[in-house]
């Protein structure tokens, strides 16, 4: 299954919800819906998960200049 399948089952399970009178509020399959979750989860691109990798890389990298720069900023101030 695709992202875009496991979104549209999630609108699916939404639209198939009972609602509660006098509320906004819908009771709603919640296995089904974990399942789904689940599926989404398991499905991800690698693509996003690489993204996320680097992204967390690219943080690591920024915080490492930023503490060697303060520190050589340090010893020019002495």
């Amino acid at each position: 299954m695709t992202i875009e399948s496991l979104i549209e089952e999630l609108e699916q399970i939404i639209d198939e919800g009972k609602s509660v009178p006098f509320t906004s509020n819908q009771i709603v399959d919640v296995e089904r819906l974990r399942t789904t979750i689940e599926d989404m989860r398991l499905n991800m691109p690698d693509e996003l998960m690489q993204a996320r990798k680097i992204a967390s890389e690219r943080k690591e990298i920024l915080t490492a200049a930023q503490s060697t720069a303060d520190y050589r900023g340090k010893e020019k101030g002495r």
